[in-house]
């Protein structure tokens, strides 16, 4: 099928289509897609109801000793999701909260 539920861990409880995740992250509609290949990540978060895309790509750099800063070490989900939840009106550390529910709550 096109559309079928992801039948694994965390991301059980979303359904996966065409190569994207489909479900609710921040009480908003979501179709999206995080990503990597050898040198490169991104993050794509569409939210066709609110017109609203979020996309973040990165060079990965090899890991260096003594590297602290976590700005340094973001992933390109976490930024993507900060990004969508500034877009919506929340605080940046909020966390997304899956089809299952409703909303969005922020980080304790």
């Amino acid at each position: 099928p096109a559309v079928e539920p992801w039948q694994q861990g965390l991301y059980s409880r979303h359904k996966y289509g065409y190569g994207w995740f489909i479900t609710r992250w921040f009480g908003h509609y979501l179709i999206g897609h995080p990503g990597l290949i050898s040198g490169f990540c991104a993050a794509i978060l569409r939210y066709p109801e609110d017109h609203t895309v979020v996309i973040v790509l990165e060079n990965m750099e090899p890991e260096l000793e003594g590297i602290t800063d976590p700005d340094l070490k973001a992933d390109p989900m976490t930024i993507a999701n900060g990004l969508s939840a500034i877009s919506f009106g929340l605080p940046p550390d909020s966390v997304p909260v899956s089809a299952m529910t409703s909303g969005a709550t922020r980080k304790k």
